[in-house]
């Protein structure tokens, strides 16, 4: 026989509706059943179901008259109060199915021929069947076969990694990222030469490096006010020595008399104390109590000296004496009377037995204690008052000090009033580094010095 290769399309607007049969029914009939496939014999081909009028799938046939339909269809018919044939009004009754035919695939260029049911695990796998880009955003189609290589290669919404920082990005969208990426190599805004610097070390560079970068002299602070760009730095030292040398000859004057000026109100001040204490009481156990309670009920601030400073670390770090006290002061009058509690190898306020080894051998902690006072049953409690600590620089000028200070609120916690000086404080576990103490900045002639405040 000779063999007959007929294509069968989907008929999409003319939907012939027979009698009894409702035109919704005869919509879903339509979407739901019939083929648009290639046959590959006569016999495949013969046959339109009666309902949607294409090629029948799933053929099933009425038991009473012998008329054909594709299976979703007779399910549809089936489905009504009294179901009957829409071509000669017989009852349907049980169908039997119909074999399954041989067919081609629907796709372009594909050679495939097989039985019916294996169309769809033949669609599911063929490599020419024209699929949608899978990434977001792209509209594109290509076969299966030629997908692989646009989504992964050519698509222009494929996703891809930064090679400066490791973000994920669309390639459509790469120079946007490349505008705010934070390791982006830029050119420096100095125009130095440099053009591969991190976007995010941009400023360090241009602050520090950067030899465009104009900067002041050295020697700015003695009166030199020359500014020029960090590469002429050693030029102009070069070509200054006489200038620069006189203006320190004058800064050095000027100090040599600050430090006349200073011994001589030291000297002063001498004389004065000499006088006073020619004048203090013969009894002196009676008024030298008296005195100090003077005097520390009108002061502001408190400093205490601590003297011999490496050796009282040593202690500290061999467990003999963790924990040093300053003598008790009060810093208004009628006050509150504290007492500063010092750790020198660090530790917390709770225990006077160093065990957290976040601060020990670390840190220098500070606290401050509320000891009883002469005055306590005329203030408020609890102590609410806030305390600065600070650590004073002794070797620098007034203007340059970094003094180390910090605030210590005794209201943030319960602070009842005392009935002994045996309470653990409240203050800071990391103060001041042990790395900076051992810089030596803030121990002069072996000693410390920490002022207390209110603020």
């Amino acid at each position: 026989m000779e063999r007959l290769i007929t294509h069968v399309r989907r008929l999409p607007v003319r939907k012939k509706r027979t009698r009894g049969t409702s035109v919704r029914e005869c919509e879903i009939a339509a979407n739901l059943s019939g083929y648009e496939y290639e046959f590959s014999n006569r016999a495949s081909m013969d046959g339109k179901c009666t309902v949607c009028h294409l090629k029948m799938k799933a053929l099933v046939q009425n038991v009473s008259c012998e008329h054909r339909f594709c299976k979703t269809c007779m399910e549809s018919l089936s489905r009504r109060t009294l179901p009957t044939c829409p071509a000669d009004r017989q009852p349907l009754s049980s169908e039997r199915i119909i074999p399954n035919r041989s067919m081609k695939c629907s796709n372009v260029g594909c050679p495939w021929i097989g039985d019916q049911r294996a169309e769809e695990k033949h669609q599911s796998e063929c490599l020419l069947k024209v699929v949608r880009c899978p990434n977001s955003g792209c509209t594109e189609n290509f076969t299966k076969q030629d997908m692989t290589t646009h989504a992964a290669f050519d698509c222009s919404w494929r996703k891809m990694d930064c090679k400066y920082c490791g973000e994920t990005f669309i390639k459509n969208q790469r120079q946007e990222h490349f505008d705010v990426c934070k390791k982006f190599p830029v050119q420096c805004t100095n125009h130095c030469g440099f053009t591969d610097i991190p976007r995010e070390k941009l400023e360090v560079h241009i602050q520090d490096e950067c030899p465009n970068t104009e900067v002041y002299c050295e020697f700015k602070l003695l009166g030199c006010e020359a500014k020029f760009p960090r590469s002429n730095t050693q030029s102009h030292l070069e070509s200054n020595v006489e200038f620069h040398l006189n203006i320190a000859l004058r800064g050095l004057e000027a100090t040599r008399h600050r430090v006349r000026s200073l011994v001589g109100m030291v000297k002063d001040q001498s004389k004065k104390i000499e006088r006073l204490e020619k004048g203090v009481s013969k009894d002196r156990d009676q008024s030298q109590p008296v005195l100090k309670r003077k005097k520390a009920t009108e002061c502001s601030l408190f400093v205490w000296k601590i003297s011999n400073f490496q050796a009282v670390c040593e202690r500290a770090r061999s467990g003999k004496q963790e924990v040093i006290l300053s003598e008790p002061f009060y810093l208004t009058k009628n006050g509150y009377r504290y007492q500063i509690k010092m750790m020198p190898n660090g530790g917390e306020a709770a225990s006077t037995h160093v065990t957290d080894s976040s601060f020990k051998g670390l840190w220098l902690s500070l606290f401050v204690k509320v000891v009883p006072g002469e005055f306590d049953s005329l203030l408020s409690w609890p102590c609410k008052e806030k305390i600065r600590l600070t650590m004073i620089d002794p070797n620098r000028s007034q203007d340059k000090k970094k003094n180390i200070s910090t605030v210590i609120d005794l209201g943030r916690q319960e602070c009842p009033r005392p009935l002994s000086e045996r309470g653990e404080g409240i203050g800071c576990p990391d103060f001041v580094s042990q790395g900076v103490l051992r810089n030596g900045a803030y121990v002069k002639n072996d000693a410390i010095f920490v002022m207390a405040s209110k603020v």
